[in-house]
């Protein structure tokens, strides 16, 4: 879950907006009442209702990417999003702050990860670091 705010000076008023933009992950845990998608900070644990094997083998469970995306803004080409440390991002309407769209961006960008601290040149170009693995380690 996120929160953003918006402040926007003009005129000399100062007017403020804010709204709070869940995710998918966000609605699994509340539907569960627990943490169901490991993120930075929180970790799955294992279901309390598995027997001791059920159990052991989710721990050998590739984990879900989160698209909780609370961590920061990014520009591209006059277009807003909201990043994580994955590869999910979700474009928002830059005046109502709604979310338009989830964005994978692992299908534009051979990456299976980014950092959620992306730079942008005063020219509008954004330099981001991200990651890439395979089964062969290239």
């Amino acid at each position: 879950m996120a929160l953003l705010h918006q402040f926007k000076i003009a005129g000399g008023q100062v007017t403020y907006k804010s709204r709070i933009r869940g995710s998918d992950c966000y609605t699994a845990n509340s539907e569960n009442s627990r943490i169901v998608l490991s993120e930075f900070g929180t970790v799955v644990m294992p279901e309390p209702c598995k027997n001791f094997f059920q159990r052991f083998l989710s721990r050998f469970e590739l984990p879900k990417a989160s698209d909780n995306d609370n961590v920061s803004f990014v520009t591209n080409k006059g277009d807003y999003f909201l990043s994580t440390e994955t590869n999910f991002m979700h474009k928002v309407d830059r005046e109502t702050l709604e979310t338009k769209e989830k964005v994978n961006w692992s299908k534009f960008i051979a990456v299976n990860g980014a950092t959620a601290h992306p730079h942008t040149d005063p020219d509008g170009t954004t330099y981001n670091m991200g990651n890439s693995f395979s089964a062969k380690g290239k």
